[in-house]
């Protein structure tokens, strides 16, 4: 895994713009469902169809803490979904930062290797979660 800095190409996708704007926008819909528009508790397909929480199971809920102010609550919810939340809070800060200062942008160079490690923490964390949410019975 390799770690760089560059200046955005004509033809290179700008991931920072990209990403923190869809990110403002899936808070603001979410905002708004959960506030503004008084829509009815959400029913997770996969809960009714099986009887078992899903690995996002509690997520409104600990979206609407997040929103809230409360991030206590919202581990409690979800704690893998809290978890990414506040990562992309730690990028939509880079990313304004990068934007707003013309920085150059960081890039992650990863090889097939690192891809497989990176696949298998991946499950591992989503499993982690899951097995959390069973627990605790969300």
């Amino acid at each position: 895994m390799t770690l760089e800095r560059r200046t955005l190409g004509p033809a290179d996708t700008d991931h920072e713009r990209l990403w923190l704007l869809v990110g403002l926008g899936a808070l603001a819909v979410a905002a708004l469902a959960l506030y503004g528009l008084g829509l009815p508790p959400v029913v997770c397909p996969f809960r009714a169809i099986t009887g078992v929480p899903c690995p996002t199971c509690g997520g409104t809920r600990a979206v609407a803490a997040l929103l809230a102010g409360r991030p206590g609550a919202a581990l409690a919810w979800n704690p893998l979904l809290t978890a990414a939340a506040g990562a992309w809070g730690v990028f939509a800060l880079y990313a304004a930062w990068v934007i707003l200062t013309g920085r150059p942008r960081l890039r992650v160079r990863l090889t097939a290797r690192d891809l497989v490690a990176a696949r298998i923490a991946a499950a591992g964390i989503t499993a982690a979660g899951w097995a959390y949410v069973i627990a605790v019975g969300r």
